[in-house]
């Protein structure tokens, strides 16, 4: 499963347009909003729009993308870097109308150059087809987050 299927974005975008800027999470902290930012900039550091400094020596990424490109649900309480948690300063329904677009420009993008790579803070070098399987998870874990 991955946001290469456009009929995976399009019901994530879907299911998006029902979540409500009062929405609690089932666990954690953030606020709606704040997981629709969080989501956004991830998407703009998968596409090479945001940079993510590195928290892992190069000659470990291989082996933390074995461990973390495995298909397993993302723990809860996973920490974040200041790179995906930034505020943009929108209000939630600009916020999530952007992360309707960003969606929609990452799927075009992989479909456009599935081989262009950008980093990602401690898995390394991703190219789009593995940030599309990545992005695809956490989607869902965020989406499971507030009931969606």
């Amino acid at each position: 499963m991955s946001l290469i299927d456009s009929s995976r974005v399009e019901s994530a975008i879907k299911r998006l347009g029902t979540l409500d800027a009062n929405a609690r999470p089932r666990w954690g902290s953030m606020s709606a909003l704040e997981m629709v930012e969080h989501l956004s900039n991830s998407l703009e550091i998968a596409l090479g729009q945001r940079q993510a400094k590195a928290l892992a020596p190069s000659w470990l990424t291989p082996l933390l993308w074995r461990l973390g490109g495995l298909p397993l649900p993302i723990p809860h309480g996973m920490p974040s870097t200041n790179e995906f948690l930034a505020p943009r300063g929108e209000d939630f329904h600009a916020a999530r109308n952007t992360l309707s677009q960003n969606l929609r420009r990452f799927h075009r993008d992989v479909l456009a150059n599935p081989a262009a790579t950008h980093t990602h803070p401690v898995f390394g070098a991703l190219n789009r087809l593995q940030w599309a399987e990545l992005q695809d998870r956490h989607l869902r874990h965020h989406f499971k987050q507030f009931g969606l």
